[in-house]
């Protein structure tokens, strides 16, 4: 299998823009396009899963309430026996200090408790409901509360339902708006990694370069276009011994194809072919990048121009660009004879890697 280098481009692309909106939960095209086909039944099963949890939250919080009330019950009942205890034991002790024996030494000391007393029996007496529930309060107002949340359960069901279903449903929504926004980048991707598996089937001879990018501190003139190039983007360089193959891969609709306002894809590829034929050459002649040298001389490196078309594919030829289909593009490539040597590709291959931005 040939050797690949770097990710493909609209693939890297794609998971940039899927991270900037917050969305990790996608690793391949295929799950994002199985996730648009399956944008309905999911809505569906959403309403289905909230209907479900809606129901058991009720039965769940319906239970809780039957437990919570069985041990406020039975704790009101324990402490109803406790005072009414404490009330005989209060009403004793009075009794038993109304008839004690005068004693000046004790005198005002039971004065005092028969006063506290009075205020406990009273408090019993007139507060009793207060007093049974007082340490209680807090159970008996979360058990208020867990009434409230049922009633409001029941009798707002549709409304409750509504709202739940409506904010799992809008993340959706938003996921299937950024990807159908993304659709572009998708069939980009899409045709990227098509090609991409065609060219592994190449031999280990061969060097395939994802997502060439070069930017340039010095731009390119090309005199013969008047045109200044600071930059290039090419989807795939496969480096071989029959030469260098810029290859530009759409995916295209005949719809796209016909678009005047899209920018050509020829004249990309020769903007592409004419910089780095200068900039290989530059280096070759400073010797930044040394080829084997044939004994009748310096080697030619052969730069071709592939527009490799997986979707639909327009008729017609073009000067210096040759337009392909996916089940064409191996047979052209390996239709050419060496003219260099395996040295010669990986020497090629260390010096384009090199130059490439990011």
């Amino acid at each position: 299998m040939a050797e690949i280098y770097r990710e493909i481009g609209s693939l890297k692309e794609l998971k940039n823009q899927l991270k900037r909106n917050n969305i990790n939960d996608f690793h391949s095209v295929k799950e994002l396009n199985s996730f648009i086909s399956e944008y309905p039944n999911e809505i569906n099963k959403i309403e289905l899963e909230q209907k479900r949890n809606l129901d058991n939250e009720i039965i769940e919080n319906n239970k809780k309430l039957a437990e919570e009330t069985e041990n406020y019950t039975k704790k009101l009942a324990e402490r109803n026996e406790y005072l009414k205890l404490e009330k005989i034991n209060l009403e004793n002790e009075y009794n038993q200090l109304k008839n004690k024996p005068f004693r000046l030494f004790s005198f005002f000391r039971d004065v005092y408790r028969k006063k506290i007393i009075e205020r406990k029996l009273l408090i019993l007496k007139n507060n009793f409901q207060t007093e049974l529930e007082k340490p209680y309060i807090d159970l008996k107002n979360s058990l208020s509360q867990l009434k409230q949340e049922i009633d409001y359960l029941n009798s707002n069901y549709e409304g409750v339902l509504k709202a739940r279903t409506k904010e799992l449903s809008s993340i959706l929504d938003k996921k299937k708006k950024v990807i159908e926004g993304l659709y572009p980048v998708i069939a980009g991707a899409v045709g990227e990694q098509k090609a991409l598996t065609e060219l592994k089937k190449l031999g280990n001879e061969y060097s395939i370069i994802n997502d060439v990018a070069v930017k340039f501190k010095n731009p390119i003139f090309n005199q013969k276009n008047n045109d200044y190039i600071y930059s290039i983007q090419i989807d795939h360089i496969v480096i071989s011994k029959a030469g260098i193959f810029i290859i530009e891969t759409k995916n295209w609709s005949k719809k796209s194809i016909e678009n005047l306002d899209l920018f050509s894809p020829v004249n990309q590829l020769k903007r592409s072919n004419y910089a780095l034929f200068k900039v290989i050459h530059h280096a070759i002649d400073r010797e930044h990048l040394e080829l084997n040298n044939h004994h009748w001389g310096a080697k030619k490196i052969p730069l071709k121009n592939i527009l490799l078309m997986v979707g639909e594919k327009p008729k017609g030829e073009f000067e210096f660009v040759k337009l392909l289909s996916l089940n064409e593009l191996l047979r052209h490539i390996n239709y050419f004879h060496p003219v260099l040597d395996d040295y010669d590709v990986k020497e090629i291959t260390n010096f384009l890697l090199k130059i490439i931005n990011g």
